[in-house]
């Protein structure tokens, strides 16, 4: 039971390795592309092997070539914003009212990978249960393959963003692919109700 008040925009796709290029070009304090490229070399594959501090600083950056507010800080008064020189020290704080670029929490991505259903995933996979959720053979859940690339069909590698079919509200990728930063850590839901966490 999750309440989010605020409007989201978000990105269509991951990050790829171009846009990552496209933005160290204009913002030369991004650090170099750390994808390994034994694991997806292609421009259009998703950026990887990056930390959740370099997301981070990417977002600011991106907010900054852009002409939007920084969300990203070192102090809870917003007056040390996040940049190159520091983006790996401290503690971070978001500024939730800057129209910047930012991680979602993790139930805003849930809310968007979703796209308004209640299943496991934004498709509806019947043959989805406990004994095949960890399975790597391909066919075994062909819905979810024309949505998501994973161990079943990835080949352990990472393939062109948005090759895969789009969820309801036209995301793609929000299955497979690379493993996604949110703001907050993983954790489960405690089972009580909460407006905006983060």
């Amino acid at each position: 039971r999750h309440t989010l008040t605020k409007n989201l925009v978000v990105m269509e796709t991951e990050v790829t390795r171009q846009m990552w290029k496209n933005l160290r070009a204009l913002q030369s304090s991004l650090p170099a592309d750390p994808t390994v490229q034994d694991f997806g070399a292609g421009m259009s594959h998703p950026v990887q092997n990056i930390s959740w501090y370099e997301a981070v600083l990417f977002a600011n950056l991106l907010s900054v070539q852009q002409g939007l507010t920084r969300v990203y800080y070192l102090d809870g008064t917003f007056t040390v914003p996040l940049n190159y020189g520091n983006y790996r020290t401290g503690e971070i704080h978001a500024d939730w009212n800057a129209n910047g670029y930012r991680l979602p929490t993790e139930g805003e991505w849930e809310y968007f990978a979703r796209a308004g259903t209640i299943t496991p995933f934004s498709v509806n996979e019947p043959g989805y249960y406990h004994w095949t959720q960890g399975s790597c053979n391909a066919e075994v859940l062909p819905v979810l393959e024309s949505a998501a690339w994973y161990c079943a069909n990835a080949g352990n590698a990472t393939h062109p963003v948005g090759s895969k079919a789009a969820n309801s509200w036209g995301l793609k990728d929000v299955h497979g692919n690379v493993q996604e930063f949110c703001w907050d850590w993983y954790s489960y839901y405690t089972g009580e109700t909460w407006t905006d966490y983060r």
